[in-house]
C-alpha cells in the first residue's frame, strides 16, 4: 500500500525523455502501459499538449485476457483526451524484432527474417486488430 506515495519510476524516466526531446524541438511518439494513464493523467496530457504521440505498450499476457487492450486503450485516450492509435506488444526475448517487439502499424510482423513463430505472430496481429488497432 506504501508503493502509491512513491513516484512512479516510468514516469520519472519519461518526464526526463520528455524534457530532452523539448531541448531539441522533437516530438516522438511515447508507449505508454496503461496504469501511467490512471496514475499521471497529467503527465500524458502534457505529453499531447508538447506535441507527442501516446501509444499502448502491452504484455503477452494482455493477448490473453479478453479485453485488455481495449481497456489499455480506453485509459490512455481518457487519460489524452486523444484518440490512441499506436500499440506495441512486447514479446519473449528471442522472438520479434531485434528489439524484442511487435508494433501496430510496424514492419516486426511483416518482416521475412522475423523469429517469431507465424502462430504467435497472427495471435499478435489479431488481438490488436481486435482492439481496434489499424494494422
Amino acid at each position: 500500500r506504501h508503493w502509491r506515495r512513491l513516484p512512479s519510476r516510468s514516469a520519472v524516466a519519461l518526464r526526463s525523455a520528455a524534457a530532452r526531446l523539448a531541448e531539441a524541438q522533437v516530438c516522438a511518439t511515447f508507449f505508454v502501459w496503461p496504469q501511467l494513464a490512471i496514475r499521471e493523467p497529467g503527465f500524458l496530457r502534457e505529453l499531447v499538449a508538447a506535441g507527442h504521440e501516446v501509444a499502448l505498450l502491452a504484455a503477452p499476457h494482455d493477448l490473453e485476457r479478453p479485453g485488455a487492450l481495449r481497456d489499455g486503450r480506453a485509459a490512455l485516450e481518457a487519460a489524452t483526451g486523444r484518440i490512441v492509435h499506436g500499440a506495441r506488444v512486447l514479446v519473449p526475448a528471442g522472438a520479434g524484432d531485434a528489439a524484442g517487439n511487435a508494433t501496430a502499424r510496424g514492419p516486426a510482423d511483416r518482416d521475412p527474417t522475423d523469429r517469431d513463430t507465424a502462430n504467435a505472430a497472427a495471435v499478435r496481429r489479431a488481438a490488436l486488430a481486435a482492439s481496434g488497432f489499424a494494422y
